[in-house]
């Protein structure tokens, strides 16, 4: 009898040491999948938030006929002589100076002045970067008769030398500006001293 009740007890201790034993296992276990579950919901946010506020602009690089474009292909070899931007991926609306001033471009107007050869940049921009690209182009859609083009800082821009006059641009000055200053590129120099070509580099 006695022999008996001390195989009962080392039976109860027994099953009392393997209950403690599975429980520690189920809660590494679950200390395991919750790692996991947690890894891969930071992930899904942050790809989600990378999808959500990235937005594609292009910067548009055009061989424009003129004698300007024609000394510049000449004796500098540039291949493109004119720099537009445009905020939205077709291309259909394109903002930048020319001789005129500030002017907003379109393919079709590309063609009727007979350009022939062209390329586009695309670049990914967090969304606070293209507000404020937005911004900055309305005011000067809305401002548009103040601005002039700036022939002595295409001057200045060719002998290096920077140059920055109120409420006179040149294009690619013009469009190195606005990216720069809205946070959505980080030039390699003064937008001043940024020719057309300059982009293909940075």
């Amino acid at each position: 009898m006695y022999d008996i009740q001390l195989n009962r007890q080392d039976v109860g201790e027994s099953m009392i040491t393997n209950c403690e034993y599975m429980m520690q296992v189920m809660q590494r276990l679950l200390t395991f999948f919750w790692f996991l579950y947690d890894t891969f919901e930071q992930h899904s946010q942050a790809r989600r938030r990378t999808i959500i506020f990235m937005k594609t602009i292009s910067i548009v690089l055009t061989n424009y006929p003129s004698h300007l474009s024609s000394f510049m292909e000449t004796v500098y070899g540039y291949e493109y002589t004119h720099a537009s931007i445009c905020l939205d991926a077709m291309n259909e609306k394109m903002y930048s100076f020319n001789y005129k001033g500030f002017c907003m471009e379109t393919v079709s107007k590309y063609k009727r002045h007979g350009v022939e050869k062209s390329i586009s940049f695309q670049l990914q921009v967090t969304d606070a970067a293209f507000e404020r690209l937005q911004n900055k182009i309305e005011q000067f859609v809305e401002n548009r008769e103040d601005f002039c083009y700036s022939s002595i800082g295409v001057v200045f821009c060719f002998v290096h030398i920077p140059f920055k006059r109120k409420k006179h641009y040149f294009c690619s000055q013009f469009v190195a500006e606005i990216l720069a200053e809205s946070g959505a590129l980080k030039l390699k120099r003064r937008p001043s001293l940024y020719l057309p070509n300059h982009f293909t580099g940075n």
